[in-house]
């Protein structure tokens, strides 16, 4: 359970990071 919200927390983060990237790029 806690590796499997781990996982989701790794996945949100990294969805976050390419989002703000595409804002500040484009």
């Amino acid at each position: 359970m806690t590796k499997c919200y781990y996982e989701t927390l790794f996945v949100i983060k990294y969805m976050f990071t390419i989002i703000r990237f595409q804002d500040i790029g484009y």
